[in-house]
């Protein structure tokens, strides 16, 4: 049986090396913290790049531009839409086409568009 590769290899990227994984949710990453919105895709490096739940309380799932007060901020955006407003961020951050083209190609494999529920984290996973 041949495995088909759903994304490009990144295991020298700077990302891979300082642990932020934007890809596929696999087991592994269910019991971390999550190191990029699962809905942009942005590295969630900093508490202040974390979305908000109703109680006011950081989210570990999606960023402060796609989640607050524990909805979304665009609730009918589609995975277009989203394509199209990460390739405009990133060009105007003048990211490189090729960053451009692997942050849009990741979205698809993200929680928000798999349609996989959000795993709201425990204290004592961390």
């Amino acid at each position: 049986m041949t495995r088909i590769k759903l994304q490009p290899d990144l295991r020298h990227t700077k990302e891979e090396k300082t642990g932020i994984h934007c890809g596929i949710i696999n087991k592994k990453s269910i019991m971390e913290a999550y190191t990029c919105c699962q809905s942009c895709g942005m590295p969630m490096d900093r508490p202040e790049l974390m979305g908000t739940e109703k109680d006011r309380s950081k989210s570990t799932i999606y960023c402060i531009y796609c989640y607050r007060d524990g909805e979304f901020y665009q609730p009918d955006m589609t995975i277009g839409q989203m394509k199209q407003h990460v390739r405009e961020e990133l060009r105007k951050s003048r990211a490189s086409e090729t960053v451009i083209a692997t942050a849009v190609n990741r979205l698809p494999y993200l929680g928000r568009w798999m349609g996989i529920p959000a795993i709201h984290h425990c204290a004592e996973w961390h």
